[in-house]
């Protein structure tokens, strides 16, 4: 769920491009989206039993859901590894002399971290890509 939450704090069109990404992976990969197919449920439950909410029209599939689908959250959390909403965090400015994988940063620097790196550093991540 906090990751819907990202993508709603992220603003609309971070979320659309977010999802755009998914799908432009899933697309890449034939057989996830196989496995992810037969993840959910197969019919809709009973009035608003389940993971079923009803705003306006028919019922929606909410977050109640995800417990029993770790696939599908699986894949979210993939997304946002390698396209996170937001690809830099917000400017820090170093209190203190550092030493920060190798690099050298001297007080009062500013910094900026890529969560987009973080994503793809094959020193953090088994197969990040």
């Amino acid at each position: 769920m906090c990751h819907v939450q990202d993508l709603i704090a992220g603003g609309t069109e971070s979320s659309a491009v977010t999802v755009e990404w998914a799908i432009s992976e899933l697309l890449k990969k034939p057989e996830i989206v196989a496995k992810a197919g037969g993840a959910g449920p197969r019919h809709r439950p009973r009035a608003l039993e389940g993971g079923w909410t009803r705003c306006f029209g028919p019922p929606r599939w909410s977050g109640r859901f995800s417990p029993s689908l770790p696939y599908i959250d699986a894949i979210f959390k993939e997304t946002m590894q390698l396209h996170p909403v937001a690809p830099m965090l917000v400017q820090r400015l170093s209190r203190e002399d550092t030493t920060v994988a190798r690099y050298d940063i001297p007080t009062e620097m500013r910094v900026l971290v890529s969560v987009t790196s973080i994503g793809r550093d094959s020193e953090l991540w088994e197969a990040p890509e």
